[in-house]
């Protein structure tokens, strides 16, 4: 029964609570004797004490309302299957999908997770929950051509610093960046790139880091910065500052990942003695035909 549907179930039987205390009382419904653990048979279906507990406990009904609502599965399952509905493909893969989801919460999932292993993955990956300053931001960067000489470098410089000039008093930084990457210099090629979120650790060289992490805020940074690319005018964009995950959020996180790894060792472990004790074969042309399926 899809979601929606068992909603409405249960919405209906909730409706109806009245109703359900009148049928125990054989106002209605056919009242027999019934031994055992058996509470009520619908068609010879038996329901179980052990049944209506379980709803008690997981549905927060009242044990009359989960009676009458264990009676009203019953009673449309066998209407679904006078009608069919468990041989339509449909059925038959959400009937199958619910047991082996069933076998996995019992053979699967349960895992044990001890302290000494999240302390030791802690340790081990302690990086991971300190995350320094980071920074992003662009720069304009303006390559002298080689065979320029000395006038193709000050022709670089010299456009870099005005490049500064502009950024430092523009009221449309966007539209500044964009006009000097698009710029034409004579003997000096420019580009114009974005810098994604970047900590001080080496990822750029370390003329440009120095200047990247002079600034205390977010803007331009004054000075041309030199180096082996060329002649550079930064922009600081935002400033990420440091960040340590507490403890208690690390070891959560932990838990689950190892339990999650060792969740998928157990299935591994399980499938493999499957395999070896039920024989999986493969048509002749199973190759080419999954070829041929469009995903």
């Amino acid at each position: 029964m899809n979601k929606p549907a068992y909603v409405l179930l249960c919405v209906c039987l909730s409706a109806c609570g009245e109703q359900v205390s009148g049928l125990l009382h054989g106002e209605s419904d056919e009242v027999v004797e019934i031994s055992g653990d058996v509470v009520s048979r619908v068609d010879g279906s038996a329901i179980g004490t052990h049944e209506v507990e379980r709803l008690v406990q997981v549905g927060k009904l009242p044990p009359s309302a989960a009676l009458s609502r264990l009676q009203a599965e019953r009673l449309l399952g066998q209407e679904a299957k006078s009608r069919g509905y468990e041989r339509r493909t449909e059925t038959e893969i959400t009937a199958r999908e619910a047991l082996v989801q069933q076998l996995l919460v019992d053979a699967v999932e349960p895992v044990d997770v001890t302290p000494a292993e999240i302390e030791a993955a802690y340790q081990a990956q302690k990086g991971r929950f300190d995350q320094p300053e980071k920074r992003r931001g662009a720069h304009v960067l303006a390559i002298p051509d080689p065979a320029g000489g000395q006038s193709a470098l000050q022709a670089a410089e010299a456009f870099i610093q005005e490049t500064i000039r502009t950024l430092q008093y523009s009221r449309d930084v966007e539209a500044t960046l964009a006009a000097a990457g698009g710029a034409q210099v004579d003997h000096v090629k420019v580009v114009m790139q974005e810098l994604p979120a970047a900590a001080n650790d080496g990822t750029y060289v370390p003329e440009f880091s120095r200047a990247f992490f002079s600034v205390s805020a977010p803007g331009v940074v004054p000075d041309v910065v030199k180096t082996q690319f060329g002649y550079h005018a930064i922009l600081v964009r935002e400033i990420v500052p440091p960040h340590s995950e507490p403890e208690s959020v690390a070891f959560e996180t932990l838990r689950r990942e190892i339990a999650t790894r060792k969740q998928a060792q157990r299935l591994d472990a399980l499938l493999s003695e499957l395999r070896k004790r039920t024989p999986v074969k493969f048509a002749p042309d199973a190759q080419k035909i999954l070829a041929t399926l469009d995903f």
